[in-house]
């Protein structure tokens, strides 16, 4: 009988993690922080026939701070950055190192969750 009280104890022991794991798989997913509430989207187009651009430099740049964030547009001619509120920016898009466009993007007296849409179009 002792023995039969060891093999369960021994069971229950191996089966004590996997019971563990299993309980944190069904927690809800943690929720993005809180100050990620503004998404610059944009899009790069051509102005002949409206196609999207790749490999087009987008550069973000914040007019209080002068930090500045970089990305290129994918294959679709999208990109997308995350804002902060109360904040004034520039964007500037650059093909081949040559700015074509640039836009002011102000979040000041944005609190709520938004995204914010941009398009630039060039002659590519």
């Amino acid at each position: 009988m002792r023995i039969v009280h060891y093999f369960l104890y021994l069971a229950l022991l191996c089966l004590l993690p996997i019971l563990t794991l299993a309980q944190k798989s069904t927690d809800t997913p943690k929720r993005p922080p809180s100050n990620i509430r503004l998404v610059l989207m944009g899009l790069v187009v051509s102005n002949d026939n409206q196609e999207p651009i790749d490999s087009v430099t987008i550069t973000l740049l914040e007019q209080d701070t002068q930090e500045k964030q970089q990305t290129q547009t994918r294959e679709d001619g999208c990109f997308q950055f995350r804002l902060l509120s109360d904040v004034n920016y520039q964007v500037f898009a650059a093909y081949k190192g040559i700015i074509f466009d640039e836009k002011t993007i102000s979040t000041v007296h944005k609190t709520e969750l938004e995204i914010i849409h941009t398009m630039f179009e060039t002659k590519h």
